[in-house]
């Protein structure tokens, strides 16, 4: 007993109040005598002490070094949620009206700067902006001007100045500013970031953040304005992270949770989560990233609501995402068993509301895809996925199945980490999707994807053998080992890995549209318009029907159906909650 509380008294709590008269950060951190920063606050901590953070705004970069303990996390909270804002920017005064355009006002003095001018980031970039209408490159200049909350465009240089840009001069250390209507900033609030991170925790564990907001930052792409990065154990909950110039959060390692946490605005991504192991996201939401239309990145690259590779077992629950021009939910490269359950995705911009691309085993259920450009679901060179009890509606696709030649690492567990193993083909196989509710998907309810050299593979039985069917001839070193599988095949006498042989199961789904648009497509060359052909030529939907789900009011989200609804019966409705979705029953 004595030792128990000898552990209890340990435990201390330090105080961050930048708004008390007696905050010092040489303070001992109590409530009478607060620390000033954050900072301050987690350099003293131990195992099972806790910052306990009072309102303001803290313009600092928090890094934490410290490690919990089993049972003794280290603890950063808000003592009121939400009124605890970790901010990368600092208020800009003293603007004087340029002698060469007095529309413009520069403010002398200003020795920060992040990134640089590159139109050239990506191979491809043209490609995509042809295709999905970004500018497809990124600029790679961090920098971020807010007036009254309001972002603002930087430009490359001084010719390019106009209403409603900035400028840094990086020699003569200026910024030059121009608002729309020839404002004067001057009688304005104007915050202009200086830092490229708010929070990082590397190699940290049992670590918790409560409560705080996480905005404005110049950090560069693919890196997190909040870091979590190696440790285990960590919980961020109650967070909201906006407006940062490239990815919100980045949450990497093992058994982390992140819980009812938003991360929407940021400029390129909300959320990553790379080589991680049991990562649990629930009821948390990543919506409108990648939107500044001037810094789009391109989709192809990383972008989005979220983005994950070479990890195991990571799980949404009651997840919204919504409005992000690139994937919802990109689980990319070597992933395996992830899950995405009770998911509200939404209005999604390219490659699908989930996609699951070069990786394994995915189990998508009980969610609701609407509007989702490319797919609510993107099955793409990914075997072993199970689709099952999801609401589709208006996508581009229901389900949309790409395969291309491809090769990556499976990932394995040992002792207890995920390790790569060696680089294999792989395509998709062993393939379910049962059970759903596909309503006016545009292109088709579920559509196959028939690609170059892969047109021997994902063939319809209808069209095996056809002269349509034609190999390229151009192999480059990603697609070497899935032709030489392919060839194998052939030579054993299996002939093209068409669907009788990799066992896709397509049965007990409900479709309701339009009549012009097909069941089941394969590229330009083959559709399916109605079950009876379906069963016939390609043996599935021995179960699946067409018929009205009769949602209560589906354009409002309002997807309650009749207590007597075929789709109970036939267990294809979702099964709990789906944030910001009407589910259940209602009488006749």
């Amino acid at each position: 007993m004595l030792l128990l509380c000898a552990t209890a008294l340990s435990a201390a709590t330090y105080h961050v109040d930048q708004n008390s008269t007696a905050a010092s950060d040489a303070n001992a951190g109590t409530k009478d005598k607060p620390l000033k920063t954050i900072s301050a606050g987690v350099a003293k901590v131990s195992a099972g002490d806790t910052v306990l953070v009072h309102p303001g705004v803290y313009r600092e970069t928090v890094t934490l070094k410290a490690s919990g303990a089993e049972g003794k996390p280290i603890t950063i909270e808000a003592a009121q949620e939400g009124a605890v804002t970790v901010r990368g920017s600092v208020p800009v005064k003293d603007w004087r009206p340029s002698e060469a355009n007095k529309n413009i006002y520069v403010h002398e003095g200003w020795g920060k700067y992040f990134g640089k001018w590159d139109e050239s980031l990506v191979k491809g970039g043209d490609q995509f902006k042809a295709k999905f209408g970004g500018p497809g490159s990124q600029t790679m200049a961090y920098n971020q001007v807010f007036v009254n909350g309001i972002l603002i465009r930087e430009v490359a240089c001084p010719e390019k100045r106009e209403a409603g840009t900035f400028y840094i001069d990086k020699e003569k250390k200026q910024i030059h500013l121009w608002l729309a209507n020839d404002a004067d900033p001057n009688q304005c609030v104007v915050e202009v970031t200086d830092r490229n991170v708010l929070f990082e925790a590397v190699k940290v564990s049992h670590l918790q953040v409560r409560g705080l907001n996480f905005e404005y930052c110049a950090n560069g792409m693919q890196q997190a304005a909040v870091n979590f990065r190696g440790g285990a154990n960590n919980l961020i909950e109650d967070c909201v992270i906006s407006h940062t110039a490239m990815v919100g959060l980045c949450m990497a390692g093992d058994n982390h949770v992140v819980r009812r946490c938003v991360m929407n605005h940021n400029g390129q991504q909300g959320f990553s989560s790379p080589g991680s192991e049991n990562v649990l996201i629930e009821d948390s939401e990543t919506s409108y990233n990648n939107n500044i239309p001037w810094k789009r990145v391109n989709v192809g690259f990383q972008a989005g609501g979220f983005k994950v590779a070479v990890a195991h077992k990571v799980k949404f629950l009651r997840h919204k995402s919504v409005g992000n021009y690139g994937p919802g939910l990109w689980f990319d490269i070597s992933n395996d068993e992830m899950e995405v359950a009770n998911c509200f995705v939404a209005d999604n911009r390219a490659f699908g509301g989930v996609m699951n691309e070069i990786s394994y085993r995915i189990h998508v259920h009980d969610s609701v895809f609407v509007n989702n450009k490319g797919g609510g679901v993107l099955i793409a060179e990914s075997p072993g996925a199970l689709v099952e009890r999801n609401i589709m509606i208006g996508n581009e696709d229901g389900v949309n199945f790409r395969d291309m030649p491809r090769a990556t690492a499976k990932v394995t567990i040992v002792d207890g980490r995920s390790v790569k193993g060696e680089k294999t083909a792989i395509w998709n196989h062993d393939e379910v999707v049962r059970n759903n509710i596909f309503v006016s998907n545009t292109r088709a309810q579920v559509n196959f994807g028939i690609n170059g050299i892969n047109a021997n593979r994902q063939v319809p039985k209808r069209l095996l053998g056809s002269k349509a069917l034609v190999k390229s001839a151009a192999l480059t070193d990603e697609t070497r080992l899935a032709q030489e599988y392919m060839d194998k095949m052939a030579v054993s006498g299996q002939g093209p890995l068409h669907l009788g042989l990799l066992n896709f199961v397509i049965n007990g789904n409900v479709y309701w549209g339009s009549d012009k648009v097909p069941l089941m497509r394969w590229g330009n060359l083959l559709t399916y318009q109605n079950l009876a052909d379906l069963r016939a030529g390609e043996g599935f939907e021995k179960d699946g029907v067409v018929l009205d789900p009769q949602f209560a009011d589906w354009k409002n989200l309002d997807l309650r159906v009749p207590a007597d609804s075929p789709l109970l019966k036939m267990g294809c409705y979702p099964k709990g909650e789906v944030p910001g979705v009407k589910l259940g029953t209602i009488g006749r």
